[in-house]
């Protein structure tokens, strides 16, 4: 799990993000992500019932984010706020497919983190 101070958790804070309009695509997620005003990255994820209308799949994808995630984001440098949205292929895909999806994302916004 993420610390407290690493997590996107109020409302305006993940208005604050969409309203940057910074975003790109995979196959299996989109991210949006604008800097950061605190002093550390935090991650929001979002998965809604247009991926699974199953929560036990949709809090799957949650964890697969934050274990992809999790260990490269105190190196993420400069600091930047980022929303994780699942597509609803995201449901049926391989962890293998996935985990490189989201990594091939994430090095787009930082190319020095594979």
């Amino acid at each position: 799990m993420l610390p407290k101070a690493a997590r996107i958790r109020l409302t305006r804070d993940f208005e604050r993000v969409f309203s940057a309009r910074r975003s790109l695509s995979g196959r299996f997620v989109r991210m949006a992500f604008v800097s950061a005003i605190g002093s550390q990255s935090r991650l929001g994820i979002i998965t809604s019932t247009k991926v699974s209308k199953k929560a036990t799949i949709r809090n799957k994808l949650r964890r697969r984010v934050r274990s992809i995630i999790a260990p490269a984001l105190p190196l993420l440098k400069p600091y930047v706020d980022i929303v994780v949205m699942c597509q609803p292929a995201a449901a049926t895909a391989s962890f293998k497919d996935f985990e490189n999806d989201v990594r091939s994302c994430l090095h787009r916004i930082f190319p020095n983190i594979v």
